[in-house]
């Protein structure tokens, strides 16, 4: 369950430049497989003075299932905000936990690239927990999922590669689909580049990702037919005939606002 939390956040997907002005945005989904709910995920975004970055991720298995596994997922990501707002990840940290389990990670980056890693136990690394191994620059995966949880203006994100210490991934879209309420259905691949497969999907390196987009009010941030905004409502994965969905709970909890406007 763990792994299926951690996945689903993996997987999040994001534009090249992230369009936002809000200070702070939060997005929470209910997380099923094949039709059984198995938890819930909440990602928060804050920007911070000297045009900073956190982003906040907590997962966690409910219901009876969480009553046997105790499983969940903390993470948190800190970083810069570039020119054109332009994503530059500092620190990537991940605790992932089930009952008689646990594993914390840590990514240090230098000017988007990853310099430092940290697993425990040590069992759990891999051969890509050597940084110097990753060449190009990356997001980690709480940076990519701090930009889709914005509003947007325009269609569907660009291709992205990631790095959480134990393997290279990318997510790429290939062609869009919409209705004429401004509803539109994205179609991409999750990639594995390197690194090992996630234990839920063995022998799987790549797998489609469906996303659907609904407008939402520039002025009320409620979904409709209004406004030029559009807010990611699902997300699905699906590998042969099993199927990872999350589906966006509003409103979003008690004392946390939701971003309503893009740049």
């Amino acid at each position: 369950m763990h792994k299926t939390l951690a996945l689903a956040a993996f997987i999040s997907v994001a534009p090249v430049q992230p369009l936002w002005a809000a200070a702070q945005s939060v997005a929470s989904f209910d997380v099923r497989a094949d039709g059984f709910r198995f938890g819930a995920l909440t990602a928060i975004y804050r920007e911070r003075p000297g045009r900073r970055y956190t982003i906040t991720l907590r997962g966690k298995a409910q219901g009876i299932l969480g009553f046997f596994l105790r499983a969940g997922y903390d993470g948190i990501s800190k970083g810069r905000l570039l020119r054109g707002g332009a994503m530059q990840p500092e620190v990537f940290y991940a605790r992932t936990y089930r009952i008689f389990k646990k594993r914390v990670q840590r990514v240090d980056f230098v000017g988007g690239r990853p310099v430092k890693v940290a697993i425990a136990p040590r069992r759990d690394m891999t051969e890509m927990s050597d940084p110097t191994r990753v060449t190009d620059l990356r997001l980690d995966p709480l940076s990519f999922l701090g930009r889709f949880i914005q509003d947007r203006r325009k269609g569907c994100p660009a291709a992205a590669d990631m790095y959480d210490g134990r393997r290279l991934t990318r997510v790429s879209f290939a062609e869009q689909t919409g209705k004429d309420d401004g509803h539109i259905r994205c179609n991409g691949t999750y990639e594995i580049i390197e690194g090992p497969d996630h234990s839920i999907l063995p022998g799987i390196r790549s797998f489609p990702v469906f996303l659907d987009y609904a407008p939402v009010d520039d002025a009320t941030g409620k979904t409709g037919r209004k406004g030029r905004l559009r807010q990611l409502q699902r997300i699905e994965v699906r590998s042969g005939v099993n199927r990872l969905v999350l589906t966006r709970v509003l409103p979003p909890p008690e004392g946390v606002t939701q971003s309503a406007k893009g740049g």
